[in-house]
């Protein structure tokens, strides 16, 4: 399926099963049984769901400290999901391979401007949604 097929949501449902699937895939151990949805509720500024249909193929959580400093835990993306290209991702928005990992790192800080040249050159619409 294409990329139009993909909806990416800002703190969308899931079941736990499958966010435990989709880490044991991504990070190559066991299958658990944990209990994301009560995790994430309790400690989390919040989490992106990537979904194809109704099957979840990717996953970020947004924990925080509950004042002032937010960070990235458990970046998963399902493995027929991975490696899709940065170089034609490039190519889509206009911008440097290098700009973009340099955008989309840990210390990036992309503007608005380069998060939609991404968010369109994938194929996903941003939607948000009240909290």
């Amino acid at each position: 399926m294409s990329n139009k097929d993909i909806s990416v949501c800002w703190r969308d449902g899931f079941r736990n099963d499958a966010v435990n699937r989709l880490h044991a895939e991504a990070f190559g151990h066991r299958l658990c049984n944990d209990d994301w949805w009560a995790q994430v509720n309790r400690h989390s500024l919040g989490w992106v769901c990537a979904k194809e249909s109704e099957e979840l193929i990717g996953f970020v959580n947004v924990a925080w400290d509950g004042a002032l400093h937010a960070f990235i835990l458990d970046t998963m993306v399902a493995r027929g999901y991975q490696r899709r290209g940065m170089m034609r991702l490039a190519n889509e928005t206009g911008l440097t391979r290098e700009g973009l990992y340099k955008a989309l790192s840990k210390d990036g800080n992309p503007s608005l401007g380069t998060v939609l040249k991404v968010v369109e050159a994938l194929g996903l619409k941003l939607t948000l949604q009240v909290a």
